[in-house]
């Protein structure tokens, strides 16, 4: 794939039948090394650090990584399979266990991520570990908004929505790293970001299918970042709404407030750790890391719409998901389930079965 193109890692995100939390437990899809992030242009000392780098630094593999994502999930899914959907408390415990091994397995990894950083942009090294404990806060904060706008505030499974909705960022963290470092194996992928926001993306198809230069592919790519933004932060207003049915004693003032927070904590958490991770990737092109950089936050962005259209269903609009025909890469064909499902408490595997994902977004400029 030329270098040029842009390009958002996306996985389709598969659901079993089930739907006490409509999906939030996600399954970390396979991917092609091609679904990486590239191409663009790239300006100011950010960019001078890189250039001196070689891509032969992350020639490493970590294959560790991706298996303990998997075992994580896989053993998750299995202890939801022998548990009823009524056991709140041994659910809410499964999702709370779920979330603290991806997230040792996400710290684990970050030594390695930094020992690149650290070679390319010493500035940068040794920041990661907290970047991803400020995206941890921020998460809370946007979890908390979602589950109380949610049907679950008021019920017996709002405790399990909490907890899954941190399990399912921190798989999407673990997804959005394995995306953008060049770990030497096949990447993990993120959900397809045109099935939540598809006005953005439409818009962005439109500007940048007469792009010329790298400059203007980088611009639309900027406004599509912005457009997603925008989206989420007009759902605010929906999400306060809910939460004012639910609580009609909270003032609007302030749930208008802790909401716009909260978005604002995740966009500059994404922001921080998209930096270190990009710088990481798999080229030094000062150009290819800087647009990968807005690629990469247009993911991290993107999971605010994933988990609260699962959790707040018909805030975020339903698109299509991106496929062989689409402008993107499509279905690669060759990626392997991790186990997950619903986290219903359900006999029987509500997880995915099947291989691939889409790995959406490869729009040419």
């Amino acid at each position: 794939m030329a270098r040029n193109a842009v390009t958002v890692p996306l996985c389709s995100l598969r659901i079993g039948a089930v739907a006490l939390l409509a999906g939030l437990v996600s399954v970390a899809c396979g991917g092609d090394d091609t679904t990486r992030g590239a191409g663009g242009v790239c300006g100011g000392a950010k960019c001078d650090e890189v250039e001196g780098g070689s891509a032969g630094e992350t020639a490493e593999e970590h294959p560790e990584f991706r298996k303990a994502i998997e075992a994580c999930e896989v053993g998750a899914s299995r202890l939801r399979d022998r548990t009823h959907d009524e056991r709140w408390d041994s659910l809410t415990s499964i999702e709370r266990t779920r979330a603290e091994c991806l997230a040792t397995a996400n710290d684990e990894i970050v030594p390695a991520v930094n020992d690149v950083v650290r070679v390319r942009a010493d500035a940068l090294a040794g920041k990661l570990r907290g970047n991803i404990e400020d995206y941890r806060g921020a998460r809370e904060l946007v979890c908390v908004t979602l589950v109380d706008a949610s049907r679950h505030a008021l019920e017996k499974s709002g405790a399990v929505a909490m907890e899954a909705c941190a399990a399912h960022s921190e798989l999407d963290m673990a997804q959005l790293i394995s995306a953008y470092v060049d770990l030497g194996v096949k990447p993990l992928v993120l959900a397809d970001s045109r099935v939540r926001y598809p006005a953005c993306w439409d818009a962005f198809d439109d500007e940048v299918q007469d792009a010329a230069l790298a400059s203007q592919t980088l611009d639309a790519t900027e406004g599509l970042m912005q457009c997603v933004l925008d989206a989420n932060e007009d759902a605010s207003a929906k999400l306060v709404e809910n939460i004012q049915e639910q609580f009609p004693g909270r003032a609007s003032k302030t749930l208008e407030q802790d909401t716009q927070r909260g978005l604002r904590s995740h966009r500059n958490a994404i922001k921080d750790v998209c930096e270190a991770l990009t710088i990481a990737g798999p080229t030094v092109d000062s150009g290819e890391v800087n647009l990968s950089w807005v690629q990469c936050r247009i993911g991290g962005l993107s999971m605010v719409g994933h988990s609260g259209d699962k959790l707040v269903p018909g805030v975020w609009p339903q698109g299509a998901e991106s496929g062989p025909s689409d402008s993107g890469s499509g279905d690669t064909g060759d990626g392997e389930d991790t186990g997950g499902g619903e986290s219903d408490g359900s006999t029987g595997s509500d997880g995915d079965t099947s291989t691939g994902g889409d790995s959406g977004g490869s729009t040419g400029g």
